[in-house]
């Protein structure tokens, strides 16, 4: 493929490599130097077998050596031809840790000297995740509460409740009522202990502070911590014990929260499931799963908890949307890749109805956490807030609406949920753009902001913060230690009790979520292109599906089987930017129409895609 491309006496290439040791999160640009040629500018993309000499230089002057830190056989590489001098380099993510963190790795999983930690490893833990997930953060649970267990785990907690007001007398009879008519249930979420083994301001916590997130390519995982945390020590995978930080709910058969509590917990997760395995599960628990979980008791036992789970869930998801929760989507894909990571295959991301059931449980963690945080540590809880669109943003979509029948009411996120709802044809176009509508939600601290503004707006919830992912978020680990110190399990660190201290952090931890999210959505488009580019060197062509999303000096088709928009010219457009002519095709906007989908060879440069109507 490259040789096709690039083939050319005159040029010799010096790269560097994809992942880089710097700290900066973007698509990278790399130099070609050549020698009696001339180009403006091009950008390829290929794979590399080794590295020469980078010529690159950092910031005008400094040599970057031979070979780069992390260059691996096979890393993907873009490159930017841009002449003499050579281009200077931007972006690039760690994928090293010096050895000074690796010193203070955990030389064991389970330390027997903490006793303090609530044994629950007779409860029968499961996982559900996407296929070969290794950084496992969270497991669920669960049971039907019996005298025995209320006794162990709820009946002290209950009274200290109500002697600190937080429940009442008739709430506590509630529970008792539902306990003595076998009505109560315990539903655990299980977060890995990453605190546990990465002390606060040591210097592996200091490494996932700056790093911020973990970054989820399309070829590639590129941790926040180091890989012994990441899939073995806290990863909740199920060989064995594991520590975890708990939230245990109470719940009446309808769904309702009657008391929750944080805990520290020893937990063996009884089996690793997929997505699509636990959904199995739930409609046969005689399917065939994965031979490990694969005895027939365990696999009742599990349909049983996940069929509960899978309920529950549905009403808790029903009432979240009738409180104004919004359906945000994007364009997802997933690649197929090859043993060498090149792409060959494509295709939008499935939804499977487990992976609803674990979103719900996580944000009920989430927000439980978030009350609990700013209810002791008013000033320096880590939040979560997301600002409500300004009215103006929705204007030109409401009035391209007015043309097909459908009256867009914006005024809330009730009321848009409900005019998505009754879009018809165009419910899933209309997701898409709403989404696009919507300001970034951001971290903060609770000391900087007026409590009325502490709402997160897609989720239509007055407090909300993430617990459930501290293997890959920093922010969760910072939230972990709060609530630590919230049940005086732990002292809180002197930096995390300060409102300056933790908003400076909150900010940082912001800008290095949108620059993992930028590099994913950047390598997607690249290896989109690399994978059409591919099919096009072997003469095979694509169609797939267009929707029109734009009309403008140029219109725009949204390729939901690449997670990407493609601009083409119009010979005609209408006056009120509504039509436009193609190839003598009159479409209207939100349209579909096939298209056939090839790489953009007389804009090289670009490396894009473009499409041609049929």
């Amino acid at each position: 493929m490259i040789e096709k491309l690039l083939v050319n006496k005159f040029f010799t290439m010096h790269l560097l490599i994809y992942i880089s040791h710097s700290l900066n999160f973007r698509l990278y640009q790399f130099g070609l130097l050549y020698r009696n040629c001339k180009f403006t500018r091009m950008i390829i993309s290929f794979r590399y077998t080794y590295v020469r000499q980078a010529h690159l230089r950092s910031q005008g002057n400094q040599r970057l050596g031979y070979k780069h830190p992390g260059a691996q056989r096979g890393c993907f590489v873009q490159a930017d031809l841009y002449g003499n001098p050579p281009a200077s380099y931007h972006l690039n993510i760690n994928t090293l840790f010096a050895f000074e963190l690796l010193k203070e790795l955990p030389t064991k999983i389970i330390d027997d000297t903490q006793s303090r930690r609530v044994d629950m490893t007779d409860a029968m833990v499961c996982s559900v995740d996407p296929p070969g997930c290794k950084d496992i953060d969270d497991a669920l649970h669960f049971r039907g509460v019996n005298d025995m267990i209320y006794n162990k785990l709820w009946r002290e907690h209950v009274n200290k409740r109500v002697h600190q007001q937080v429940l009442s007398q008739d709430q506590k009879s509630v529970i008792t009522n539902h306990l003595k008519h076998n009505m109560l249930k315990e539903v655990g979420v299980h977060i890995a202990d990453v605190t546990n083994y990465v002390k606060f301001d040591s210097k592996i916590d200091q490494e996932a502070r700056k790093r911020g997130t973990s970054v989820y390519l399309a070829d590639r995982r590129i941790d926040m911590l180091p890989k012994l945390l990441t899939e073995c020590v806290c990863s909740l995978v199920s060989d064995g014990p594991r520590f975890c930080f708990s939230v245990l709910f109470l719940m009446d058969p309808s769904g309702s929260v009657l008391t929750y509590q944080f805990v520290k917990t020893t937990i063996i997760n009884q089996a690793n499931l997929t997505y699509q395995e636990a959904y199995n599960l739930i409609n046969d628990p005689t399917v065939e799963i994965n031979p490990k979980f694969n005895a027939p008791d365990l696999k009742q036992a599990l349909s049983f908890g996940l069929n509960e789970l899978f309920r529950l869930s549905q009403i808790m998801r029903k009432q979240r949307f009738e409180n104004g929760s919004l359906t945000l989507e994007s364009a997802e894909i997933d690649f197929k890749l090859d043993e060498n990571k090149n792409p060959i295959g494509v295709q939008q991301h499935k939804m499977i109805p487990t992976m609803s059931m674990v979103e719900e449980f996580m944000l009920l963690a989430n927000v439980y956490a978030a009350k609990l945080t700013y209810e002791t540590f008013k000033s320096c809880a880590v939040l979560r807030k997301h600002p409500q669109p300004s009215q103006e943003i929705f204007d030109d979509l409401k009035e391209k609406l007015k043309h097909y029948g459908v009256d867009m009411d914006t005024s809330s996120s009730i009321s848009i949920r409900s005019s998505m709802e009754h879009a018809g044809q165009y419910k899933k176009i209309l997701q898409t753009l709403v989404t696009r509508c919507m300001q970034l939600a951001k971290y903060f601290s609770s000391g900087t902001l007026a409590e009325q503004d502490f709402f997160h707006y897609g989720l239509a919830l007055p407090i909300y913060t993430h617990f459930t992912s501290p293997i890959r978020r920093y922010a969760d680990d910072m939230v972990h230690r709060l609530l630590a110190a919230a049940i005086e399990f732990e002292t809180l660190p002197h930096m995390l009790n300060k409102n300056e201290d933790v908003e400076q952090i909150c900010r940082h931890l912001n800008d290095r979520k949108e620059e993992a999210d930028r590099a994913g959505r950047d390598a997607d488009r690249i290896f989109g292109v690399l994978f059409m580019l591919r099919k096009q060197l072997k003469g095979e062509e694509m169609e797939v599906e267009g929707e029109v999303v734009n009309i403008g000096k140029k219109v725009v088709f949204l390729l939901r089987d690449f997670g990407v928009e493609v601009e083409t010219r119009a010979t005609e457009i209408s006056p009120d930017k509504m039509s436009c002519v193609i190839k003598n095709k009159t479409l209207k906007v939100f349209e579909k129409a096939q298209v056939k989908v090839g790489f953009d060879f007389e804009n090289p440069w670009d490396f894009k895609l473009k499409v041609d109507l049929l």
